[in-house]
């Protein structure tokens, strides 16, 4: 965690932890791609589209009510991940660009309204296929939450790491940190009828390093973690 906020305050004023996560994922999906020649990358470049749901979330309501004070006010967004850039730092530039006109714009509170007020008097059957056309139009889910940054508890045990694993309709990243470390993972369905869907899916994560990598060399940051590192060199080692 303390290297992704180097990268942070290296990159300059105004730039977060989510655009430094944000723009290594899109680097690594973009390496990826071009490692596998993907005829779509290929063929649109600079403008390929590849979007992912962000679940965003909204302030609390003020509210001594427990079944209202302890529930999360949240909402899916949608946003691009440049993924068709090649270079990190432009696309380090376009992401925090998208991500900041997302903060300040009206889509997150028109979002969550329309999902509250609106659909709940929308037939069951329109809204689920409403849900499965919205997933259907992107690429993934991406999540990154903040956790604790001291130790906890657990059965009288220290907690050593923390996971978010979790199942959908598209592949999803989750991204946790705790006692800064930056826990992630990523998952991919395994389509029966189509195993070659995502091929070579183990070396994602390499990609993922080698774009911390790429990126740290592009703002002069030295300190790599050798745990980073050498997992990024594995990705010659094909």
């Amino acid at each position: 965690l303390d290297f992704v906020k180097e990268l942070k305050t290296s990159a300059g004023e105004g730039v977060t932890i989510n655009d430094i996560l944000f723009t290594c994922i899109s680097q690594a999906i973009h390496d990826y791609l071009e490692e596998e020649q993907d005829p779509v990358l290929q063929a649109k470049g600079d403008a390929l589209k590849c979007r992912a749901l962000l679940p965003v979330a909204l302030p609390r309501p003020k509210t001594l009510e427990r079944s209202m004070a302890l529930r999360n006010l949240w909402c899916f967004v949608s946003c691009d991940l440049s993924v068709g850039l090649s270079n990190v730092m432009d696309r380090l530039r376009t992401i925090h660009q998208t991500l900041s006109e997302l903060k300040t714009s009206l889509v997150p509170a028109l979002t969550m309204g329309l999902q509250t007020y609106v659909l709940k008097y929308f037939p069951t059957s329109f809204n689920q296929d409403q849900v499965l056309q919205i997933f259907a139009r992107h690429s993934m889910v991406f999540s990154n939450v903040p956790g604790p940054a001291e130790p906890v508890m657990f059965a009288g045990h220290e907690v050593q790491s923390v996971q978010m694993i979790h199942l959908n309709l598209i592949p999803q990243l989750g991204l946790l940190s705790y006692r800064g470390t930056i826990f992630g993972n990523i998952c991919l369905s395994e389509d029966d009828d189509n195993k070659d869907a995502i091929p070579n899916r183990e070396r994602l994560p390499l990609h993922v390093s080698h774009a911390f990598v790429e990126l740290a060399s592009k703002l002069n940051v030295k300190n790599v973690p050798e745990s980073v590192r050498k997992h990024a060199e594995q990705l010659n080692k094909k």
